[in-house]
């Protein structure tokens, strides 16, 4: 197994406050999503279907390499506000 499938449901409660709840991972794209599909059934995630998010990530492979910076109480990778030059 080279990668992993992280499946997470995010959802907006306010202008301010989002809630993130780590679901599962999983070996295979395909069981994420057949996790979705039983989660759908379940309270409070049958009334928001559209915030589940399924992210690939390589076995033994560092996430966040160049650091981060916090900006409006938003933690955002540094690649992220380097200036590229032209």
């Amino acid at each position: 197994m080279k990668y992993v499938y992280y499946l997470e449901h995010t959802h907006k409660i306010s202008n301010d406050n989002e809630s993130a709840k780590l679901l599962g991972i999983f070996s295979t794209e395909e069981n994420a999503k057949k996790a979705i599909d039983k989660y759908k059934k379940l309270p409070g995630f049958k009334d928001c279907p559209d915030d589940f998010i399924i992210d690939k990530y390589q076995i033994n492979e560092t996430e966040w390499n160049s650091g981060f910076v916090t900006s409006n109480g938003v933690d955002i990778p540094y690649w992220m506000t380097e200036k590229k030059e032209n």
